[in-house]
């Protein structure tokens, strides 16, 4: 998924916060599908996110919960 508009919502893994797409994007790891693209998080923290850790919902775009140690 590569059509993260400028300002699209953003919401963390847990739905605490939410943050906004800031336009900026980079080429992600070899291999990967997605790419990185800058997220501006409610108190300013700047984060980079792949694109195929996120996931579309009602409220706009969240971060799909990182997967237990050792699961497959």
């Amino acid at each position: 998924m590569n059509d993260f508009a400028e300002d699209a919502t953003i919401i963390s893994r847990d739905g605490t916060l939410r943050g906004r797409a800031t336009g900026g994007r980079r080429p992600c790891f070899d291999g990967c599908p997605g790419v990185k693209f800058a997220v501006r998080w409610e108190g300013g923290r700047l984060t980079w996110v792949c694109s195929a850790d996120v996931v579309r919902n009602g409220d706009g775009h969240q971060l799909r919960p990182l997967a237990a140690k050792g699961a497959t």
